[in-house]
């Protein structure tokens, strides 16, 4: 449509040329302008649509992608990308050639094992003898590997992330899916010959590297950006295909790694840190808490001694020698701005974001964590030890001790030296609570470098703090809350003049409330903090709703149909119940069982929350869900159902109070259904305009009232001057807009007539009250499907 439309216009200007370019009322010169209207307007229409498509797909579909879009369409077409200028060398450089080469070579060289006096060489020579002994073992005893089928090569593919990068030869996920079993089979041939000779295509070892700015550093230094490696699609294939015969490798890991380990999360890890916390407190003992930063963890690890530990795992030969022989011959490249640097090798590391790197990691750092339980170093809970909780990387040590404390330092730098890699004092943060009584005298040392010792420090994202933890975290929430929403606001995520309230919900519900509740389900927030993230929610859901602030905060929600933030924070520390209950992690089940039986229901403890949680929403409690846990699906739909209709019950309560929702069917409303005046309304200006008149209309609040020393005066209606302004009268009975108000009324009896039969309007709609009642919310008198159908008419009716 629109390119034949465009072809109409340059016929009709160019004709126009050919004419001379006559001006007035000449019929060219018309025809000129009419066409350049009607492609605007049919431009105009098409971008409509594109909207309104782009808005329902995120209704159907919220995730990540999306987000970032709107975030695309906030900041608008001039985005720019990367910096202008780069330091290479001391020298300021904006030439992309120069700038490559300076992530490759501070690349290349990070993928280099560097010597350090504080590193232990009888380790690093063990190691690499132990390796060549196995390396002569796997040749002379080869040890069959079970061929792959096709079934797991298709799960495998199956599993492959979709709209990701795709690899330096162009090839991406949705590629390899959509080629179908033909693809597989042949895939299925080639991983079991490689399995069969036992050697590695160079394909499979190749990868470039993307720069992304680590938020918070230098924006021109290049040690500011870490290196996320995009390998080969067939290599990535072949190792999700290789992690399932390394199945042996984290059988020995330890239950205090919480990172890449199924059913566990950094929040449980988080969730931990809280009850050791709370333990001491309650034994009023101090807590000691160090969090430890190792310096490019992922990209130091060295190959030989990650071998070393592989074996001792148990695993297959054949398979140990297919791991080494993928990092023989590694090389990565950079990209940036558009083009590659030139290959260089990879001599140490584990790739970040690779299939296998986050398994190997953890292997390669386990012995640290059972090393610590082993030697009984702090901290316990009950008889639990849970002194070093660990994500991954990010490693936090706890103890009740300053001695304890100072021996895990000794022992975390030891185990570091002798396998090589740094981790910064200057990063590492110590807090203590409930004061030490020899705290001024404290020193705390990595090997000869001092720790700082704090009043806060981040950990999992959460903010760990000497006193006030809970306002403090709140406070921070809030804030990262309120920038993203911010962030929002140039595509609508608003109220008058932008999107319908229901899409701006959901976009705040997806994108906003995930950053503002992140981590809070782990802590005991007291009433104020919970008061406070209640107050910027309300704030927000009136906005997008353009309620004014007066409106009852149960018709606020009710009206949305969303949950207020506590009922938000129960759902979450209810979903983080069910995680730890699926773990099967031992130390987890332990401190579950011990918290829950042993302390009271007064006491600040998560166990105990929830134990009240699961009873206040009448759930399963613990005993009975740790015999009998329901799917993940079940559980979630149990708990969303139960929280819902437990709130639903009390905000309705609440609103039998209020007589300004005496024109408000409140049967009819409940959390998660949105009320038709926001159901259907489209993203369109003006009906979003009219629907927030409506919606003011129904809460009572329009019009506004008029103050006069602290009481209310209701004036004269401005139109008519004849009687007082209120609802009934703008609806039903000002003599000045009885012309306007009579066709739509005709319209809406007509459908209804068409819809209900001819005697609903007699016997219903017998005065001016139910009139007001049927046009501000039809609920009562008609049901769902047609009182969707008579907003269109009611909406006409509204100033």
């Amino acid at each position: 449509m629109t390119k034949n439309k465009i072809e109409i216009s340059k016929n009709a200007l160019q004709e126009w040329r050919d004419s001379g370019c006559p001006r007035g009322d000449h019929p060219l010169f018309l025809t000129k302008k009419e066409a350049k209207k009607d492609i605007r307007r049919q431009v105009r229409q098409e971008f409509a649509i594109d909207r309104k498509r782009f808005f329902n797909k995120l209704m159907e579909n919220p995730d990540s992608t999306f987000f970032y879009k709107l975030i695309k369409k906030n900041k608008g077409g001039n985005i720019h990308q990367g910096t202008v200028t780069l330091d290479v060398g001391g020298i300021e450089s904006d030439n992309p050639v120069e700038q490559r080469r300076a992530f490759a070579n501070f690349y290349e060289d990070l993928a280099v094992p560097k010597e350090n006096d504080r590193y232990d060489v009888k380790t690093l020579e063990a190691s690499k003898t132990r390796c060549g002994l196995i390396e002569n073992l796997a040749i002379y005893e080869r040890e069959e590997i079970m061929p792959f089928t096709t079934l797991e090569v298709g799960n495998a593919i199956k599993t492959l992330n979709n709209n990701k990068a795709s690899d330096e030869y162009g090839l991406s996920a949705e590629h390899i899916k959509f080629a179908g079993e033909l693809l597989v089979d042949v895939l299925t041939d080639l991983f079991n010959q490689i399995l069969k000779e036992g050697n590695i295509p160079d394909i499979f070892k190749t990868g470039y590297i993307t720069p992304v700015f680590k938020k918070g550093k230098h924006l021109r230094k290049v040690e500011s950006y870490r290196g996320i490696t995009v390998a080969s699609i067939f290599g990535k294939i072949f190792e999700k295909l290789l992690l399932i015969r390394l199945s042996a490798m984290n059988r020995n890991q330890s239950n205090l790694q919480f990172g890449f380990t199924k059913d566990t999360s950094p929040a449980i890890a988080a969730l931990l840190v809280s009850e050791a916390a709370l333990d001491s407190k309650q034994r009023r003992v101090p807590f000691i808490l160090g969090t430890l930063d190792s310096q490019k963890a992922f990209d130091v690890v060295h190959h030989d001694i990650l071998l070393d530990k592989l074996y001792h795992t148990g695993i297959n030969l054949s398979v140990w020698k297919l791991v080494k022989g993928m990092y023989e011959g590694l090389t990565s490249k950079v990209k940036w701005k558009g083009d590659y640097s030139l290959a260089f090798p990879v001599n140490q590391g584990v790739r970040q974001r690779g299939i296998l790197s986050t398994h190997l990691y953890k292997l390669y750092i386990n012995e640290l964590l059972l090393e610590l339980e082993e030697n009984q170093l702090e901290k316990y809970v009950g008889i639990t030890y849970a002194g070093c909780p660990t994500v991954a990387d990010d490693l936090s040590l706890m103890s009740e001790c300053t001695q304890e404390f100072g021996a895990m330092l000794n022992v975390a730098h030891s185990y570091a030296c002798r396998h090589r890699y740094i981790i910064h004092p200057e990063k590492c943060v110590v807090i203590t609570k409930q004061k030490v009584k020899t705290e001024d005298n404290l020193i705390w040392k990595l090997g000869d470098e001092p720790i700082a010792i704090a009043e806060e420090t981040t950990h999992l994202g959460l903010l760990r703090c000497t006193r006030r933890e809970p306002r403090q975290n709140v406070t921070h929430k809030i804030s990262t809350a309120r920038r993203t929403l911010y962030s929002l606001l140039n595509v609508g995520c608003h109220g008058l003049n932008g999107l319908n309230p229901k899409t701006s919900t959901k976009i705040y519900q997806v994108y906003v409330i995930p950053r503002l509740l992140s981590g809070l389900e782990t802590m005991h927030l007291h009433k104020g903090d919970i008061e406070e993230l209640e107050l910027f929610h309300r704030k927000t859901l009136r906005s997008i709703q353009s309620l004014p602030m007066c409106t009852a905060s149960a018709a606020v929600h009710l009206l949305i149909g969303l949950l207020p933030i506590e009922a938000e924070i129960h759902k979450r520390q209810l979903s983080l119940l069910y995680s730890i209950l699926r773990s099967e992690n031992e130390a987890l089940m332990q401190i579950m069982n011990r918290q829950s039986n042993v302390l009271e229901y007064t006491t600040e403890s998560f166990f105990t929350k929830v134990r009240e949680l699961l009873e206040r929403y009448n759930l399963p409690d613990i005993p009975s869900l740790q015999t009998n846990l329901p799917t993940k699906n079940i559980w979630k739909n149990m708990v969303k159902r139960s929280v819902s209709k437990h709130w639903t019950t009390i905000l309705r309560a609440d609103l039998e109070h209020k007589s300004t929702l005496k024109f408000c069917e409140k049967t009819q409303l409940q959390i998660g259904k949105t009320h038709p005046i926001w159901d259907t309304v489209d993203s369109c200006t003006l009906d979003v305009k009219r629907s927030i008149v409506k919606a003011r209309m129904l809460t009572g609040l329009y019009p506004p009232g008029r103050f006069v020393r602290g009481q209310d005066v209701v004036d004269l209606c401005p139109l008519c001057k004849l009687e007082k302004e209120d609802i009934c009268h703008i609806i039903g009975i000002c003599s000045e807009t009885l012309p306007i108000r009579s066709e739509y009324i005709q319209e809406l009896r007509a459908l209804l007539d068409a819809q209900l039969g001819l005697s609903f309007w007699t016997e219903n709609i017998t005065s001016q009250e139910s009139l007001v009642k049927l046009v501000l919310d039809s609920s009562l008198f008609i049901p769902c499907r047609v009182g969707k159908n008579t907003e269109t008419c009611d909406i006409g009716l509204n100033p």
